[in-house]
């Protein structure tokens, strides 16, 4: 899996490590760059999460984490780390992030993260996903095969041990999660708990969609991303 490197306009201490949501490619994560960019970052390293390694693969997130390791320590092992994860395919590094690199990481971000990923939710997705009436089709021609498929083969055995983390494991750095009431994909009393489990920060709109929170409030997110970087 590629690691690709940004180096912004600022010089500072700080680097910035993102995490794609899933399905997402570099130039769709790229996309943030620019909002990014207007804060106090030096680098910015992203990685992405194709489909793959949401529904099946722990291995490869292992194996860019190896990558991601070994780049920190030749390259920027005096640098300030932040970590931020978009999503729910984001958010699935955090153990092997947490685990190998916590004693490096000054903060955790997530942005519409994490999602629980519960049958409703992935449906809610599906509905999100396309417009009109093809995704209402979808949505209900996909309910009842998805409950069975999520709900027995991944969502219990596998992705629910990551949010499990992010609540139960300490992450031992100050951390920031971003959403909005009416997120479709992370529902508000799930991020409210892991706020109170982790004391964390919580950035909280009134009205903004799913991976769409700086694009809509651009002022605000900027504004809180300086202050928890400093």
């Amino acid at each position: 899996m590629a690691i690709e490197i940004y180096k912004t306009k600022h010089v500072s201490q700080n680097v910035m490590v993102i995490f794609g949501w899933t399905g997402a490619s570099y130039d769709d994560v790229k996309k943030k760059h620019n909002l990014l960019e207007q804060t106090n970052i030096d680098t910015i390293i992203t990685i992405v999460t194709p489909i793959r390694t949401t529904l099946f693969s722990d291995w490869e997130i292992k194996v860019a984490i190896n990558k991601l390791e070994a780049m920190l320590s030749n390259d920027y092992n005096q640098k300030n780390l932040f970590i931020l994860y978009y999503s729910g395919g984001g958010s699935l590094y955090h153990p092997v992030v947490h685990q190998r690199l916590a004693h490096r990481v000054k903060g955790y971000i997530f942005d519409s993260s994490p999602v629980p990923f519960r049958q409703e939710v992935f449906s809610n997705w599906i509905y999100h996903k396309f417009n009109n009436i093809t995704k209402h089709m979808i949505w209900l021609i996909s309910y009842i095969p998805l409950w069975t498929f999520f709900n027995f083969k991944i969502c219990n055995p596998l992705l629910n041990t990551y949010n499990q983390y992010i609540t139960d494991v300490p992450m031992n750095a100050k951390s920031l999660f971003i959403t909005s009431k009416i997120d479709p994909l992370v529902p508000l009393s799930h991020i409210k708990k892991i706020v109170e489990s982790q004391k964390s920060d919580l950035l909280l709109f009134d009205k903004s969609d799913h991976l769409e929170h700086d694009v809509m409030h651009p002022t605000e997110y900027i504004r809180k991303l300086d202050e928890f970087l400093a």
